[in-house]
């Protein structure tokens, strides 16, 4: 398609960016015209490692006829540290972004690639006067122009991007609001996107994350690396790992965690170095947890075989498996793999394996004793999967799931339909599955347990919406100025497209969200999996699927004080 524009020096318009609803503001000129320019910032958080973040939508429809020239002022003058950013771009993109999904040549798969890049390289400054060509047009329908920013990689992720449009001038006639408008967007980091190179081959796409805060303040992050194509297993799929130690501002290259090439009727690993890129050896969507008492970190996966393809039976031929691995040195290494199949699984079953994201560990007992426990779901022949979990007791030597021994299969794991799931241990001392609802009724299945999940009760609680999908929750004991409070993420729609990411919170054990105590922190389509951790003491942290295409992990962390006092941001 050929571009209404020319050489734009930069473009800039807008609006005042909130937290949770998209701001948008109409610019006029005093004389009437047809003319419609619309400026809009939503949560369009700019990431460290990306080249290309569109953080500003400029609307434009029935321009003049034979416009030539268009100027915008745009003025950063009250950001902290204007270095952050390296420099500026204007992209020609579509109405959810500056990104395009465009099909690989040779597979049947998708990645996303930004839009034409109109003017680049632009130095930023307080005040900045752009300027470009206007190209004729035969069509006046609206077109789509977008402020697009590099960072730099000292930038920091505490700081945000602040800016104002002015005035926007077609050949010499301003368009103005009538109030100024501001603007701010977050700062965060990309882990990976499409390209990453892992044991030296670039992964296509990177789904899938999970993270945790280790005892020593170590974040440690896990994805899927996906290699040849794009979909679920079975697939040549690896779990990756990457690891912060300044809470999220810096990354380490990712890792392999696991790459699976088999296991024997004991659950080891069986090493032929020809399964290593192999569609029929992959493993897939990894849950992490962290032993305070050990330090060890441990992470489940399913591996061999997808959901639809695995059988009753516990072999690797017949069943996928539901594999471990552990990390004794803060996440720089993981063991080999073991399948724990024969330790949890009914033979009867289809599958069961993890619920991606994070587990937990529970508060000591009286006797010092605490539980491992990852959050998992059961698949029976009908395709009739169930929530459920599994735990040890012995600091992962062995795992149990009190599913396992059960007459009926019928009423294993959670009574509602339901596959992956998050898990929270409340003040009670009882268990909280929050699981996604395979009957794609647009809500969350919430349900307790006080027998590890021997007995389930539904509860009551407040719908939290969803398309359909993976999320995360969290227990944070010590909010600055507030105290006990549960964090949650999904996608905040209950239809797709998965988009408007959002963090709640909830300071009554997960009965009400109120809308006050929300942050939407990133509203572009996804395919939407988060996974929370406590980045430090005073913010949260954020890892999750970024932009149209899900090739991309990023991190974001959100101070504490900002997502529970709404009310105070400016």
């Amino acid at each position: 398609m050929k571009s209404p524009f020319s050489l734009l020096t930069l473009p800039c318009t807008v609006l005042i960016v909130s937290a949770n609803a998209m701001e948008q503001v109409n610019y006029q000129s005093g004389n009437p015209d047809n003319t419609s320019i619309v400026a809009c910032a939503d949560a369009w958080p700019a990431m460290i490692g990306m080249n290309d973040n569109g953080i500003l939508k400029i609307s434009l429809k029935d321009l003049p006829k034979n416009a030539k020239e268009i100027s915008l002022h745009l003025d950063f003058s009250k950001m902290e540290n204007i270095n952050d950013i390296d420099h500026l771009s204007l992209i020609e993109g579509h109405d959810n972004d500056i990104f395009f999904i465009d099909p690989y040549e040779k597979i049947k798969n998708k990645t996303s690639y930004p839009g034409k890049k109109l003017v680049s390289n632009i130095k930023p400054t307080k005040n900045v006067i752009l300027k470009g060509e206007i190209l004729p047009s035969d069509s006046n329908g609206e077109r789509y122009l977008w402020v697009s920013v590099k960072m730099k990689p000292t930038a920091s992720i505490d700081r945000k991007i602040k800016f104002s449009l002015k005035d926007i001038k077609i050949d010499g006639t301003s368009y103005t609001a009538d109030t100024p408008l501001n603007a701010q967007q977050r700062v965060g980091v990309a882990l990976c996107k499409t390209g990453t190179e892992v044991q030296g081959k670039p992964s296509i796409k990177n789904r899938i994350p999970g993270i945790v805060r280790t005892p020593k303040g170590t974040l440690v992050a896990v994805y899927d690396a996906r290699y040849d194509r794009t979909n679920d297993m079975p697939s040549n799929i690896d779990i990756v790992t990457c690891r912060s130690t300044d809470g999220g501002q810096t990354w380490s290259q990712p890792k392999i965690a696991i790459n699976y090439t088999g296991n024997d009727e004991k659950g080891k690993p069986i090493i032929n170095k020809d399964n290593n890129y192999s569609n029929d050896y992959g493993v897939s969507d990894p849950c992490i947890l962290t032993d305070p008492q050990t330090g060890n970190i441990w992470v489940g996966a399913v591996a061999k075989k997808g959901i639809f393809d695995s059988k009753p039976g516990l072999s690797d031929q017949e069943s996928s498996q539901y594999v471990i691995t552990h990390s004794t040195d803060d996440g720089q290494s993981f063991e080999p793999y073991r399948s724990i199949t024969p330790e949890i699984k009914n033979p009867k079953w289809r599958t069961i394996f993890q619920g991606p994201g994070h587990g937990i560990a529970t508060k000591p007992d009286a006797n010092g004793k605490s539980l491992l426990i990852m959050p998992s779901q059961i698949w029976y022949m009908d395709n009739a999967p169930h929530s459920c979990l599994i735990y040890s007791d012995d600091q992962g030597k062995t795992w149990k799931s009190n599913d396992t021994v059960g007459k009926d299969i019928k009423h294993e794991g959670i009574p509602a339909s339901s596959s992956e799931n998050c898990i929270v241990e409340l003040a009670d001392g009882s268990l909280m599955i929050n699981a996604r609802n395979e009957a794609r009724q647009g809500y969350r299945h919430v349900y307790t347990t006080k027998d590890l999940g021997k007995t389930w009760q539904s509860y009551e609680s407040e719908t939290l919406p969803e398309p359909s999908c993976q999320a995360s929750i969290i227990a944070v004991d010590k909010v600055p100025n507030l105290g006990r409070a549960l964090f949650f993420s999904n996608p905040n729609v209950n239809k797709a497209p998965r988009q408007d990411m959002t963090v709640k919170t909830s300071v009554d054990e997960g009965k009400t969200w109120p809308k006050n105590m929300q942050v939407k922190y990133d509203a572009r389509p996804s395919c939407g999996y988060s996974d929370l951790c406590i980045a430090s003491p005073t913010h949260l942290g954020i890892i999750y699927e970024g932009i149209i295409g899900d090739e991309n992990i990023f991190f974001l962390r959100i101070p504490f004080e900002e997502i529970v006092n709404q009310d105070n941001k400016q």
